[in-house]
């Protein structure tokens, strides 16, 4: 069976992601069968935005590895900069009524990803991202 760039990058990086956000926390993480959203259960947030942890939803691109995720979704708990009730200015889902907002945040500029599915440019850098983004003292 072969499977796709898109398919091989995005299931061995699930599987690495799951190896620390799964065991860590005692939840698994889940990808759906489409390979569009990836789950992961329990996040852990900065103290400033008042609750410890968040479960996150990240879309993954149908152009993936080649294009990032633009965004994530993060528990309608949280409140700070940048947070949305729906993507913004894409045509997407809205899961507000779900319990999720969306979190705007961009890795468009250099982005490039290697010939392994876990060189640099992949769900682990845009996971470090959200850490990042979820840092910054916005508020």
């Amino acid at each position: 069976m072969s499977y796709s760039q898109r398919e091989t990058y995005i299931k061995a990086q699930v599987a690495s992601i799951a190896e620390v956000f799964g065991e860590r926390y005692g939840l698994p993480v889940q990808l759906d069968r489409q390979l569009e959203y990836l789950y992961l259960p329990r996040f852990p947030l900065p103290q400033q935005w008042g609750e410890r942890e968040t479960p996150l939803l990240i879309h993954i691109p149908r152009e993936y590895p080649q294009v990032p995720p633009h965004g994530f979704f993060l528990s309608k708990l949280c409140h700070g900069p940048h947070v949305y009730s729906r993507e913004v200015g894409r045509d997407s889902k809205d899961f507000s009524h779900y319990g999720w907002n969306w979190f705007c945040i961009y890795c468009d500029n250099g982005w490039n990803p290697g010939p392994s599915p876990l060189d640099p440019h992949n769900l682990w850098t845009f996971i470090n991202a959200i850490r990042v983004s979820l840092t910054i003292g916005e508020f």
